[in-house]
């Protein structure tokens, strides 16, 4: 892995300044072409430097290692200062030119300790300790509440001794710098590499939450549909429709764009427009992912036959019902079943299953609708589903349902902390606060920010990204901001400088705009069409063309705030109205930014 210098300590305190800062600037080009070293940089080096050579020169005769700016993979460009490796220790070291730190500051810190603790193979064996040094105070040595260390460089020294015993070093500096490390990568990154056939490491780990195994699951019916098992093929010809469900962040769409791409003639659909924009943009490229529409408008009420027999649908509980789908007179599964009955293949269609994410106009009618299609087909199909699906699909001779357990992803991808943060946002939305919950989510690494000040949300953004690719930008209510025909692809995609990227804040996109995608850090700015009041949530403005509008705007809502890969800030604005639903935040354990 890249770093800009790495050497033993004992080496490192004999360099000369020049020489060193010479190395730094070297590999920091090589490493990271399109980034800048401003002068600003370059003097934190120093301070860096300087403190450093004179503290560690104390442990001369330590066998341990020192690496600076260790570049985290597929991380943006996001390098803790430094790293000792030292006995069965890893201390991470950030320096700031200051003498008080700031919220974004311990919150970066915290980021890097989550991620090489999560995704850093050799460091899992490791004591990891994160601590935060400010160069212009003494005498400084203490605990943050979230764990992390706070310290002066006068006291650098003596917090190391505190936890060396004189030990041998248990890890090499190449052992770990080659160390596997395999982040989550966001979903346009997966996109990107499976297109173009690299590799998604994700899927065969131990911590892929049992998509490789569905995967493989997948191919068996895949290989069955298509009569390539001699004894038990597909003798009748029959179409299957298998259904993927998974709890948020488990990498159902992952899957299913592994699974096309393996199959090569398939083809990823989805209703949720800007998702697809987002992808084609990064993709630049139209017919790997294409838009549900397009294949409906293409295939149906005609006698076409589609162009592939092997169709990933994303979403497949928010399928249009009748009403919304009025325009073919008939739902939008049995706008889908009647394009595989037509099909002189057997096709295999492969539904991929959420919750809690219905926000259109619709969308309410579930699993429903596709039981309803099948029963409508004049052609064989076999179900396969887990078997908490096996219900949905009363009337369906038994023998033609097939239930397995693999086919429901339980675990989800994300790191521990991010797993946790929709139990808080869902006790949250059903007025049943646990604070506890937004605690250990915080204190394992992912942030919980409400405030009422936008320039400070924003101004906390820019300083903990300040000099990576992450992405921050706002999101709202659909009620509360002006619809948009223009794509979001560059707005999710562009770089971060670029006028269009989401960090300009330039632009606010809703629930619609975003449902699928994920920023590093969105600021919700919270509408007043669903504020909390006299200790209950309340609906002030709705969709009258569904069935529940209540349940359609609380499902918006828990879009917007699971939006976030690092963490959310939600921000209230100065009136009265929202002054409840701030406390209820804060009670249910937001932190205050």
């Amino acid at each position: 892995m890249a770093s800009c210098y790495a050497s033993k300590i004992c080496n490192f305190i004999k360099v000369n300044e020049a020489d060193w800062l010479h190395t730094m600037t070297s590999n920091f080009h090589h490493h990271l072409p399109g980034l800048e070293i401003g002068d600003l940089q370059k003097s934190a080096w120093q301070d860096c430097f300087k403190h450093l050579q004179s503290e560690l020169a104390t442990l001369a005769d330590t066998d341990g290692y020192i690496i600076f700016e260790y570049i985290l993979p597929m991380e943006g460009g996001r390098r803790p200062d430094v790293i000792l490796l030292i006995e069965n220790k890893l201390f991470i070291l950030e320096f700031k030119m200051k003498d008080k730190f700031a919220r974004s500051d311990i919150d970066q810190l915290k980021g890097y300790y989550r991620d090489i603790s999560g995704y850093h193979k050799e460091s899992i064996k490791l004591d990891i300790m994160a601590c935060l040094v400010t160069t212009k105070s003494n005498g400084v040595l203490k605990k943050s509440d979230n764990g992390s260390h706070i310290l002066s460089c006068d006291k650098l020294i003596e917090f190391l001794s505190s936890h060396l015993t004189g030990e041998k070093t248990l890890v090499g500096l190449n052992q770990w710098l080659d160390s596997d490390y395999h982040p989550l990568p966001t979903l346009v990154e997966a996109a990107v590499d499976i297109f173009n056939n690299n590799e998604i490491q994700e899927l065969k780990t131990a911590k892929s939450a049992g998509v490789y195994d569905a995967l493989n699951e997948l191919d068996k019916v895949t290989n069955w549909v298509e009569g390539k098992v001699e004894k038990k093929g597909n003798k009748s010809q029959s179409n299957v429709l298998t259904l993927v469900t998974g709890v948020p962040g488990a990498g159902k769409t992952l899957l299913g764009l592994e699974f096309v791409h393996r199959n090569k003639k398939g083809q990823f659909l989805s209703g949720n427009g800007p998702l697809v924009d987002v992808l084609q943009y990064a993709l630049q490229n139209n017919t790997f992912v294409n838009h549900l529409k397009n294949f409906k408008s293409e295939y149906t009420n005609n006698h076409k036959q589609a162009h592939t027999n092997i169709v990933v649908f994303d979403e497949a509980q928010r399928a249009w019902d009748l009403k919304k789908n009025k325009k073919y007179r008939k739902s939008e599964p049995e706008c889908i079943i009647s394009i595989a009955d037509k099909d002189t293949r057997p096709c295999h269609y492969l539904a991929l299953v959420g919750e809690g994410q219905e926000i259109h106009v619709g969308e309410e009618a579930g699993i429903s609708l596709w039981n309803d299609a099948l029963q409508k087909s004049k052609k064989s199909w076999v179900i396969f589903c887990p078997p908490e699906l096996k219900k949905y699909f009363s009337g369906m001779d038994e023998r033609r349902i097939r239930t397995n357990e693999l086919l429901n992803l339980d675990e989800s991808l994300r790191t521990h902390a991010a797993s946790l943060y929709p139990r808080w946002v869902k006790s949250v939305l059903e007025n049943k606060v646990e604070p506890e919950l937004a605690h250990q989510t915080i204190q394992e690494g992912f942030s919980i920010y409400i405030t009422r000040d936008l320039r400070k949300a924003q101004s906390y953004c820019k300083s903990r990204y300040r000099g990576t690719s992450k992405k921050y930008g706002l999101v709202a209510s659909s009620s509360n901001i002006a619809y948009s025909q223009q794509s979001v692809g560059p707005w999710f995609h562009d770089s971060t400088i670029s006028k269009a990227s989401c960090c300009s804040f330039n632009r606010v996109v809703s629930e619609f705009e975003c449902q699928g995608l994920e920023l590093d850090m969105p600021i919700l700015s919270w509408g007043d069409d669903f504020l909390y009041s006299n200790g209950s949530w309340e609906l002030l403005k709705g969709n009258r063309n569904v069935n529940n509008p209540y349940q359609i705007k609380k499902n918006s809502y828990r879009v917007l705030m699971t939006r976030g890969r690092d963490g959310v800030i939600i921000y209230l604005p100065q009136d009265y109205k929202f002054n409840e639903l701030y406390t209820y935040f804060t009670r249910a354990g937001a932190q205050q930014l």
